[in-house]
Formats: structure tokens, C-alpha cells, sequence
């Protein structure tokens, strides 16, 4: 249900009621009286004068409201003082059956335990949650040099909760940013960010795709009707992995810029990192085309303390007039590490000389969306992720175990929305993992989810 604000054309309307009662009510209240609407005909007439000038009044402002407001306006928020805000959202339950694997509330490859006996995971683990509801909030100041607006966003993944108390879960902030004319400042979808994969009731998506929020500066740049550039500097937090074979400990470490491994200082954040991206929107043909620059550096190492890394991301829909969609998209490079959903393995590690080198991965997607009903909506999705093997590196007893290699998944769903802001879902999840010693293991999850739009 969408809530509806306080509006001037809902107070005009009222007013109008009432003048025009009241433009009625008088000449009935001198008919019954004639002494006393002989005495006042000249007030009276004054009155209803003034009522008539009224009346035109609203009658035209409710004329240039309605040129003004295009049709649904009312849903986009309510006035404070030259402030337009606005409250959304979304409430959501997930019903989750893992058929052999517990995966958590969300079917990551990554959580696939290739360790254990295959035999001993033929049981099922069932769970439900809402912590993916999201709450927006949005605002819209227009100013002598264009309008400002921003945008905060939060949902329940973040830390706290416990299922045998309450479970309760703490907010955590997804997105937090300031637009103003072709600038944004602040934390929201990575520039290098690409949307062309079909729609998934699992919480993180298809393997392969990109995923990354952080806080940036960006310009956009209207190329044309149909097509913009955008570039960007972005948070440039990376992790660095030491898989060395003379590393007292563990033999797979990890590390990021606010920890000290052993031997070394911490990694240098001394430049961001550098974005593009070229978007093409015309009818049923939608693609973009981005670029990323970053940059690796770790003191204290024996060999180059530094290294550049790099990534390439296209993507693409095409809607048919069958009421189906194709989107694909294809990322890779060195250092994309963590702009790239599953695995993850860290952006760069240091070999057995002491070099510093970007990681490589690369990945992917392909969904085919189809129409069935106008209530009714099929989605077939596939993703893809690979890892490189670290060269020079020595193959230390237990390291390519914590390794990735391959994961991959398939995402398989019908909905249904029986009236607009509501929908019911079910989804098949079929997930794998390999890694770099040939383990490997995969999953099957169902999931069934309620989602209230408003």
C-alpha cells in the first residue's frame, strides 16, 4: 500500500468544499431572515464576491498543480519547509531449505564444506529470516544552482542477534550519498558496477557478478539522450594475501590495510582507485562498458613493494517482443578481487621472492527472463567465477585446500505478484565449488520469499 502525504491539492479540495458550502448556505440564510438580508444585501453581495474570486483562486491552482504533478506524484514524498522527503522500502521474509548443506541464510558457494564425508551431508537444514527488509530514505532540496538531493539506505544484516532470544539483528548502512547536478559524493554502488543479471530471491546473487559498495566522488557526463560516461575515485581497501612457504603460522594468511602480518608493516592505501564507465540505453538494448585502475602496496617485503591492478567489465539486456530478456556480463583482470562476488581470495598476494602481484579472476553471468502472465515472471540465471593459481608460489602441505579454483551456481524462479506492491517467490539454488589441491563440493537449496514493496 503506498502511503499517500499531506497534499495542497487535497487542502484546496477541502477548501473549495467549503467555500462553496458556504456560497450556498448564505443566500438560504437571507431568504429565511428578509429583514436582516435587506439590511446586509450590500455585505452579502460583497461576500459572495470574495467567495467567487476564491473559488477561481483554487480552481486555478489546482489547474497548475495538475500541468506540474505528473500522474502519481503523491507517491513522491511530503514537504518541510523547501525540502521534499520521502520514506520507502521494502519488507521481506526468506523460508530456506538446504537440501544437503547448511549454508546460512544465504546459498554461498563459498560455504560448502568439501572437507566432510558427501554421505554425511544428506540431511536437511530449514531456516527462515527477514534481514534483507530495507528502509530508504530520500530528500530533494532545490536550490539557485540546481537541486540537491541525497539518499541513506539501510537493511538487518548487520552484527547482533541471537535466534534463541529474540532474533533481533542490528541495521547496517548500504548506502549513504549527496547528489547534486552531475556530481555524487558518498557511499553507494561502485562505479564499476554492472546490473545486467536477472532478478534472485537469495540475498547475494548470481556468482560472477559485481558487487561493491563504497564511498567514492563521481562525475557523470550526458553524452547524449541515450548515452553517459561516468569516472570516478573510490575507496581503494584491498587485501593482500601471504602464501610465501616461510611464513611461520598458518599457511594461508590474510590481511588488509588495518592489521599487521608478520615481518611486514601495513599496506599503503596511497592512491584511490580509478573508475569508468560508458552506458548505453535505447529501446530494448541496454549495455555498458567499464575500466578500473588500482594500485598495491605493502612495505617491508623482500622484493617490489608495489604493483598495478586492473579490471574490464561488459554487460547487456535485450528485450524481445516475446516478452523475454538476455542479459550476460563478463568481468576480469588483475586485482579485481573483491569488486567480484565469490570467490573471494584477496586482490594481491606476495610471492616466495617477495613481489607483490595483483591476483587475477575473472567471471560472469547469463539470465534469461521471461513474461509468462502479467502477474507472472520466470527467471533463469547463471554465474561463473575462476581464480588464477598463484605463480611463484611454493606449493606449501594444506594451501591449495583454502584456495579457490571454480565456483559457480544456478538460480532458478518463479513470481507472482498478486496485486503491485506485493510478491511471492520460489527459487532452486544449485551451487558448486572446486579448489586448486581437487576438492570439491556442491549444494542444493530451495527458497521460498514474501516481499511487501512501499
Amino acid at each position: 500500500m503506498k502511503r499517500t502525504p499531506l497534499q495542497s491539492s487535497t487542502v484546496g479540495s477541502t477548501v473549495k468544499a467549503v467555500l462553496i458550502g458556504s456560497a450556498t448556505a448564505l443566500p438560504l440564510m437571507a431568504a429565511a431572515f428578509p429583514a436582516m438580508a435587506q439590511t446586509n444585501d450590500q455585505q452579502i453581495e460583497s461576500m459572495q464576491q470574495q467567495i467567487n474570486e476564491l473559488q477561481s483562486k483554487v480552481a486555478n491552482l489546482q489547474s497548475s498543480q495538475t500541468k506540474a504533478a505528473p500522474k502519481g506524484a503523491e507517491t513522491l514524498g511530503f514537504k518541510v519547509g523547501n525540502t521534499t522527503l520521502k520514506f520507502g522500502g521494502y519488507v521481506k521474509l526468506d523460508a530456506i531449505y538446504n537440501l544437503n548443506e547448511d549454508l546460512g541464510p544465504s546459498a554461498s558457494p563459498s560455504n560448502i564444506n568439501v572437507n566432510a564425508s558427501r554421505s554425511d551431508l544428506n540431511q536437511g537444514h530449514f531456516r527462515m529470516h527477514a534481514h534483507q527488509t530495507r528502509l530508504t530514505f530520500d530528500s530533494a532540496t532545490p536550490t539557485g544552482m540546481g537541486t540537491v538531493k541525497g539518499h541513506v539506505e539501510v537493511d538487518f544484516y548487520g552484527s547482533g542477534g541471537n535466534e534463541v532470544a529474540s532474533n533481533s539483528y542490528g541495521p547496517r548502512l548500504r548506502q549513504a550519498y549527496i547528489t547534486w547536478n552531475h556530481w555524487l559524493f558518498g557511499q553507494a554502488w561502485s562505479t564499476f558496477s554492472d546490473f545486467h543479471y536477472g532478478t534472485t530471491l537469495d540475498f547475494n546473487g548470481p556468482v560472477g557478478e559485481i558487487f561493491e559498495r563504497q564511498a567514492q566522488i563521481r562525475y557523470t557526463f550526458d553524452l547524449s539522450k541515450a548515452s553517459k560516461l561516468a569516472v570516478a575515485l573510490e575507496n581503494p581497501q584491498g587485501d593482500i594475501r601471504n602464501k610465501a612457504g616461510d611464513i611461520v603460522g598458518p599457511p594461508v594468511t590474510f590481511w588488509g590495510s588495518d592489521t599487521n602480518p608478520a615481518g611486514s608493516s601495513n599496506p599503503q592505501d596511497q592512491m584511490p582507485d580509478l573508475i569508468g564507465r560508458y552506458e548505453y540505453n535505447k529501446g530494448p538494448l541496454s549495455f555498458e562498458l567499464a575500466a578500473l585502475g588500482r594500485r598495491f602496496k605493502l612495505n617491508g617485503v623482500s622484493g617490489s613493494d608495489s604493483t598495478m591492478g586492473w579490471g574490464a567489465d561488459i554487460g547487456a539486456s535485450y528485450a524481445l517482443p516475446t516478452g523475454t530478456t538476455l542479459m550476460a556480463t563478463f568481468t576480469g583482470g588483475d586485482g579485481v578481487g573483491r569488486y567480484l562476488y565469490e570467490p573471494f581470495v584477496g586482490d594481491a598476494y606476495v610471492d616466495n621472492n617477495g613481489d607483490v602481484k595483483a591476483l587475477g579472476k575473472w567471471g560472469g553471468t547469463a539470465t534469461i527472463s521471461q513474461k509468462l502472465a502479467p502477474k507472472w515472471t520466470a527467471n533463469l540465471v547463471y554465474g561463473f567465477a575462476r581464480v588464477q593459481s598463484m605463480s611463484g608460489v611454493n606449493s606449501v602441505a594444506g594451501n591449495l585446500g583454502s584456495v579457490p579454483d571454480k565456483f559457480s551456481d544456478v538460480h532458478a524462479n518463479l513470481l507472482y505478484r498478486p496485486v503491485d506492491p506485493l510478491m511471492f517467490g520460489i527459487e532452486y539454488i544449485y551451487s558448486y565449488a572446486s579448489y586448486q589441491d581437487g576438492s570439491q563440493g556442491d549444494a542444493n537449496t530451495i527458497q521460498f520469499s514474501t516481499e511487501y514493496d512501499f
